[in-house]
């Protein structure tokens, strides 16, 4: 733990050196050998030590991109899975604008479109973003000089500093990948004993209906005998009626137990289901591939990138009528990224390209 808070210390320290580097967040997270969300959430105190806005600080441009002819990280190139991934680090609306140069109507829009006008689903991710404002405005500590901040284009949903809040600790941040991986793998299993006993106890209840309805053919077959010889069987039948009365009961409540067991079993498959996705897409590696040739890993800034047989997808690409339209940089640099994919055996990834056109593309090889 005092490793990791002097490693924060020291990027706090280092921070507006290596952004004036043109060195982007994530970079000087790995730098500093910290994590990328630590370095969000400490923008506020960075933003008032160095008298700038959060805003700023999260426009770094990079190193070969010249801002001439509008912005490199358009709100159109916003995309799902990296839209949720920056709410999980605590993204308010305020972020998204500054990083992606566009106004809130702008970002609430592009949300829309990304979660195809699905009102629930605009909403979870709206109230989301809500609450990393609130979290936000109540982690900031009081101010003890005021900034002149300029107006942006329209202003932000964000709440103002409460005044004299301690901040939240570190400790009280969200749980981590692989705290939400062993904790859904556990109720993965837990599921999955559950849903073994329930398929017993469903096997049982079949079993037992099927010993009830072979016992209550026999005895309506007896039955009809002894209707025949009323006279002589009298008494036999009286008992038998009895009898399928007691059996009829058993098989009714078997019959329902059947189909409560029946119900049990498909929840707990849907829910196994359900987990199992989530896992895949926690363990799934999200990529950025820019049209300056680099390859970036979100949030895995360790993850080896195997770069090992691209000239063989490169040669195979050239040949191919639909890359027609694109030119030789990003035909190498889809070879590089279909190398990287296939060659992570045991992980999934997912490449998002600056050019929406080669993923797009990417999507169908």
């Amino acid at each position: 733990m005092a490793q990791n808070s002097s490693r924060t210390l020291k990027m706090m320290e280092d921070f507006m050196v290596l952004r004036n580097a043109g060195h982007s967040i994530p970079e000087i997270a790995k730098m500093n050998g910290v994590d990328f969300s630590v370095v969000y959430r400490k923008l506020d105190e960075i933003a008032e030590k160095n008298g700038v806005t959060r805003e700023s600080l999260l426009e770094t441009p990079h190193p070969n991109y010249s801002r001439k002819g509008g912005s490199k990280m358009a709100v159109y190139r916003l995309k799902g899975k990296t839209m949720h991934e920056q709410v999980k680090h605590g993204f308010t609306k305020a972020d998204f604008c500054a990083k992606y140069q566009c106004t809130e109507e702008e970002l609430i829009a592009q949300i829309r479109k990304i979660l195809c006008d699905n009102p629930q689903a605009v909403n979870e991710i709206l109230n989301d973003i809500t609450a990393n404002e609130k979290r936000a405005a109540k982690s900031k500590p009081k101010a003890t000089k005021q900034t002149m901040v300029p107006k942006a284009e329209p202003a932000s949903d964000t709440q103002p500093v409460e005044p004299e809040v301690t901040p939240v600790p570190e400790s009280a941040t969200p749980l981590t990948k692989e705290q939400r991986l062993a904790e859904l793998k556990a109720k993965k299993q837990s599921l999955t004993d559950e849903s073994q006993e329930a398929i017993k106890r469903y096997a049982e209840a079949d079993r037992e209906y099927s010993r009830c309805c072979a016992q209550l053919t026999e005895l309506k077959g007896q039955n009809a005998q002894i209707e025949r010889e009323i006279s002589q069987l009298g008494e036999q039948l009286g008992k038998n009626v009895v009898k399928i009365e007691e059996i009829t009961k058993k098989s009714e409540q078997a019959l329902s137990d059947r189909a409560k067991a029946m119900k049990e079993r498909e929840v707990f498959a849907s829910q196994i289901a359900d987990v199992s996705l989530e896992i895949s897409e926690l363990l799934a590696v999200q990529l950025i591939a820019c049209d300056d040739g680099t390859i970036e890993a979100i949030d895995e800034p360790d993850f080896v990138m195997n770069e090992e047989g691209a000239n063989k997808y490169y040669d195979m690409l050239v040949h191919d009528p639909e890359c027609s339209e694109f030119c030789i940089k990003h035909v190498g640099l889809f070879a590089r990224a279909m190398a990287i994919r296939n060659n992570s055996k045991d992980r999934r990834v997912v490449v998002t390209f600056e050019d929406d056109r080669l993923t797009h593309y990417f999507a169908r090889v």
